[in-house]
C-alpha cells in the first residue's frame, strides 16, 4: 500500500554535469568512512545467541552516521542513487557487523522509502510533513520494526514459533539501533533542508493525494490503518501473554 501511494514520485536521478557525478562518487566514497567508523558499542543487554547457529551473540553498535549518505542522496541526487548507496552501506553493514544478507535488502528498503517521502508531491498535510528527511526518518523506523523482524524470521533456524519468539523477544536491539541511526543521519539531513540548500530537491507543482480524489478512497485507507493497528495490537498481546505463561510453568 506504502509504495502503491508513493508510485511514480521517485525521481530519476538527473546526472548531466561532472558536478553530478563528484556528488555520487563522494557520497559512495563516504559509506565505508561512516559504516566503519563513528561506532558507539551498547551494552550485551537482551540480546541472546541466534537458535541452531554455533556463534554467540554481538553487542549492538550504533553507526552514528550509516544512513547519511544515502539520505544525502535521495535529497542531492535521485531516488535511484539512493538506492544503489543504501544497498551499499547495507552490504558493509552485513559483512562486517549483522553477518546476515537481509541487512543489505533492509537498507535498500529503507532508502527507497525515504527518497518516495522526500520527493512526492502531494499536497495532502501529512505528506508535506513526510517531506521533512526528520519526519521521513521517523517513518523509516517505523517500517524497519517490520523489516527488520520479518527478515530475522526468515534468516532463523528452528520451527515456526521458535523463530518467531525469537524476533519478537531478541530483536529490539538492532530495531533500537537502526531507529537511532535514522535519527541521528534525518537530523543533520533536516538542518539542510531547513536551511534551504540549494540542491536539495524541492517540489514546485503539488498534486492532490489519492485520499483527496474521492471519500471511498479516504475511507479505505483509514480502515486498511485500523485493523493493521489492531492486528499489530492482537499479535503483541498474545505474545506477551504466552511469555507470560512460559515463564510461569517455568518457575513453577
Amino acid at each position: 500500500a506504502f509504495a502503491w501511494l508513493l508510485r511514480g514520485q521517485v525521481r530519476v536521478p538527473d546526472v548531466k554535469t561532472i558536478r553530478d557525478w563528484a556528488m555520487i562518487i563522494g557520497l559512495i566514497l563516504l559509506v565505508p568512512i561512516t559504516v566503519l567508523f563513528f561506532g558507539l558499542e551498547l551494552p550485551q543487554i537482551g540480546s541472546a545467541p541466534t537458535p541452531y547457529m554455533p556463534y554467540e551473540a554481538s553487542a549492538p553498535i550504533i553507526l552514528l552516521l550509516a544512513c547519511l549518505p544515502w539520505m544525502l542522496a535521495a535529497g542531492f541526487v535521485g531516488g535511484i542513487s539512493a538506492v544503489g548507496i543504501g544497498l551499499l552501506s547495507g552490504l558493509l553493514l552485513a559483512l562486517f557487523y549483522t553477518h546476515h544478507i537481509i541487512t543489505v535488502l533492509e537498507m535498500g528498503v529503507l532508502a527507497m522509502g525515504f527518497s518516495a517521502c522526500i520527493q512526492q508531491s502531494y499536497r495532502t498535510a501529512i505528506f508535506q510533513w513526510l517531506r521533512h528527511p526528520l519526519v521521513a526518518a521517523i517513518a523509516m523506523g517505523g517500517l524497519f520494526v517490520f523489516l527488520h523482524t520479518f527478515g530475522i524470521f526468515i534468516m532463523t533456524k528452528g520451527s515456526a514459533e521458535v523463530r518467531l519468539d525469537y524476533a519478537l523477544t531478541y530483536g529490539w536491539a538492532g530495531i533500537l539501533t537502526r531507529m537511532i541511526e535514522l535519527l541521528v543521519a534525518g537530523g543533520l539531513v533536516e538542518i539542510l533542508y531547513l536551511m534551504k540548500v540549494k540542491r536539495w530537491f524541492r517540489v514546485r507543482n503539488m498534486i492532490p493525494s489519492p485520499s483527496e480524489y474521492s471519500i471511498q478512497k479516504r475511507y479505505y485507507y483509514t480502515i486498511v490503518a485500523l485493523v493493521l493497528v489492531i492486528a499489530i495490537v492482537m499479535v503483541i498481546g498474545q505474545w506477551v501473554a504466552a511469555g507470560k505463561a512460559a515463564e510461569k510453568m517455568v518457575s513453577d
